[in-house]
């Protein structure tokens, strides 16, 4: 049960630092090729920002996904903890 909060906790801090990196790495790449080549055309440029980033992109997809799966186990496990309790019958 804690093993579940702890993985779900990583996975969006992984998600959420990826995210980040994902922001920093396209800008940062935007300005590099407009100070290194100023007349490309926004085709080259758009290809180049998302191939420097996709496989950042996925990792924090993958590990948003990771982290609401986790958190589904872990409500599962909750429920499957508590006792079921029976109605008590009426006596007439």
């Amino acid at each position: 049960m804690k093993n579940w909060k702890i993985i779900s906790k990583i996975a969006f801090f992984s998600a959420a630092v990826s995210f980040i990196f994902v922001a920093i790495l396209a800008i940062m790449t935007y300005f590099l090729i407009q100070m290194l080549s100023s007349g490309a055309p926004i085709d080259y440029v758009a290809f180049n920002i998302i191939s420097s980033v996709l496989p950042y992109l996925l990792i924090g997809v993958i590990s948003l996904i990771i982290a609401f799966v986790s958190g589904g186990a872990e409500e599962e496990d909750l429920e499957e903890a508590l006792p079921e309790t029976q109605p008590a019958e009426a006596t007439a």
